[in-house]
């Protein structure tokens, strides 16, 4: 439990940092300038108390999980924001945005927690999986590295891909988010997997 603990923590903070960097690369910055905390590695690392929910819904809806899954990590963003900005160490602000919630979590963010609750979920199977007998290059770390690198599954990288153009449109014209319902229909194709 203590190596995936770690294994999800620094998993989250490289991707916080890839998504920061892609954040930059929208504002213009060419140097792709990313930021991350070591709180970070602690927050991201307590996806390990969802193990037993990703067994028991192993054969759930993909909705239904990846629902769930967002649920729960807005709770934890939300609760350990609080808890944070209680000493002035909270590595996040939202409060700029006026759809944020005591500038803890922003529900802009929602189809990117659905795509990484729905990734740790596969990386936890991955990671607790049996080794095969006949397959000596099966190690974990092998494992762990082609979910990471987003080569195992299109439908990831589409989630990913969206909610950065998303963001990129809300951040260079908009300044509000486009209703759920119209997104589904400029991007019907990327929601499938």
């Amino acid at each position: 439990m203590k190596k995936r603990f770690l294994i999800y923590g620094f998993t989250g903070t490289i991707l916080e940092t890839l998504w920061t960097g892609l954040g930059s690369l929208v504002s213009g910055n060419m140097t792709l300038v990313s930021h991350t905390s070591l709180w970070m590695v602690l927050i991201y690392g307590l996806m390990v108390f969802n193990e037993p929910l990703f067994a028991l819904f192993k054969e759930k809806p993909l909705l239904l999980r990846g629902l769930t899954y967002t649920l729960i990590i807005f709770s934890v963003e939300y609760l350990s924001g609080r808890l944070l900005k209680t000493f002035n160490i909270c590595p996040w602000d939202y409060s700029s945005s006026p759809r944020s919630l005591n500038g803890l979590i922003l529900p802009a963010y929602g189809p990117l927690w659905f795509a990484a609750g729905l990734f740790y979920e596969r990386l936890f199977f991955a990671l607790t999986s049996p080794k095969q007998k006949n397959d000596p290059a099966g190690s974990t770390l092998k494992s762990s590295l082609l979910i990471l690198s987003g080569l195992q599954t299109t439908f990831y990288f589409k989630f990913y891909v969206f909610n950065f153009m998303l963001q990129a449109l809300l951040q260079l014209s908009l300044r509000q988010p486009l209703p759920l319902f119209r997104l589904f229909r400029l991007f019907p194709r990327w929601f499938l997997p």
